[in-house]
């Protein structure tokens, strides 16, 4: 795992079976992957404006980060 990598835990109930919660987990896992593949299509797009404004969202998100 990088080092710049965060654990984030989801609060999921304990009641839920084990299969459920895995289940839940996966689907969160997906969407992160389904919208970096977006994004990565996005910043190879031929049209300047989707790039500056996929370049726009990632500089907002790297500063919201920042302490």
């Amino acid at each position: 795992m990088p080092s710049s990598a965060r654990l984030i835990r989801i609060p999921l109930p304990s009641a839920w079976p084990r299969r459920v919660r895995s289940a839940v987990v996966h689907v969160v896992g997906i969407a992160r992957v389904s919208l970096t593949i977006a994004r990565a299509h996005a910043e190879n797009h031929f049209d300047a404006r989707v790039r500056l404004k996929t370049e726009n969202d990632r500089l907002r998100k790297e500063v919201a980060l920042l302490p």
